[in-house]
């Protein structure tokens, strides 16, 4: 099961890239004077943007005038005229000069670029969700620094810093403890090793049929663009949460490691659960599918800790599975 848990490198990549995808599609979104998707009504999508293409879109400058096609969205320049305002100078070298790139020069001095809009003026009214409350914090502060003559630190190394580090819920609280059981036996060799046997028959059985691991169909449905290929998360969900009701339904050796396994185990299926299914809300809330990536990642990590205990405790307890017994299945 260990084998299902992808690298850290990959998830930080994909966290990376998603954010930046995630954050520039909400902030810059909004179409052009007489855009077919407003007179229709039809909302963009990143399904219709490919997923991971607006990476490479964000890096983008059409009209080769120093500002990247979404910093001219923020300044309501024209991306495919490198001198919008007709003086001569490009738009990109105005801004350096604290120069307004929308006003004829000479008299075009920004003091302290005021013309920075004091709020973010984005194309949502407030924060309907968690990326829409960071992509403002984030453009906030990338106005602050282009203000100050620094360069913008929004950078897929700091994006992604910046969702983990600035958003409640970063982590996952454990929900269950010692009170949640309340079916104990005596803790005997051979009920030991039944109860350890049924840990693995319980993950064997309910995972059966799982292949791959999760970020591998996140990863084809962003490829593809399409959200119906999220659906395929749907078993893994269900396995999580069959194993947490079986879990909490198997009688315990009334032992404080063998009742701290057990609360480990059910804790790091639960939260699992709740990753993947925040994973799956990528096309909806970007932000929290990555709370959900960084939640699995934790999990991850714990699952290596509960392999290591349940190897300890059956050591230390002079217990042996056969090649056919449930607990093989953790062990091997």
């Amino acid at each position: 099961m260990a084998n299902w848990f992808p690298s850290r490198k990959f998830i930080i990549i994909l966290i990376a890239g998603l954010a930046i995808a995630g954050v520039i599609f909400l902030l810059f979104k909004k179409p052009k004077a007489g855009d077919n998707t407003e007179k229709t009504g039809q909302k963009e999508t990143i399904s219709q943007k490919g997923g991971l293409t607006q990476i490479t879109e964000a890096q983008l400058d059409s009209d080769n005038d120093g500002l990247k096609d979404w910093e001219e969205k923020l300044w309501g320049t024209d991306p495919n005229n490198p001198d919008t305002d007709g003086d001569g100078v490009k738009d990109g070298e105005e801004l350096k000069q604290g120069r307004d790139p929308l006003k004829p020069g000479p008299d075009d001095k920004l003091a302290q670029f005021q013309s920075l809009p004091k709020e973010p003026e984005p194309t949502f009214s407030s924060p309907k969700n968690l990326t829409e409350e960071l992509a403002r914090q984030l453009i906030v502060q990338y106005f602050s620094q282009k203000g100050k003559g620094e360069t913008p630190a929004i950078s897929p190394d700091n994006l992604a810093k910046d969702i983990l580090s600035q958003s409640e819920g970063r982590t996952l609280k454990d929900e269950f403890s010692e009170k949640d059981l309340n079916k104990f036996i005596e803790p005997t060799k051979e009920n030991k090793k039944i109860y350890l046997n049924r840990l693995g028959e319980i993950l064997e059985n309910n995972f059966k049929n799982i292949k791959g691991n999760e970020f591998e169909i996140l990863n084809e449905s962003l490829a593809k663009g399409k959200e119906e290929e999220l659906e395929k998360l749907v078993p893994y969900i269900s396995a999580y949460q069959k194993t947490v009701s079986d879990l909490q339904n198997l009688i315990v050796p009334e032992n404080k490691n063998y009742i701290s396994l057990h609360l480990l185990l059910m804790n790091i299926m639960n939260n699992l659960e709740k990753s993947v299914a925040a994973m799956k809300l990528v096309f909806q809330d970007q932000l929290k599918m990555v709370l959900g990536m960084n939640w699995y990642l934790d999990e991850a990590v714990r699952w290596k800790k509960f392999e290591e205990d349940f190897r300890i405790l059956a050591v230390k307890d002079g217990i042996v599975f056969g090649k056919n017994e449930g607990g093989a299945f953790i062990v091997k």
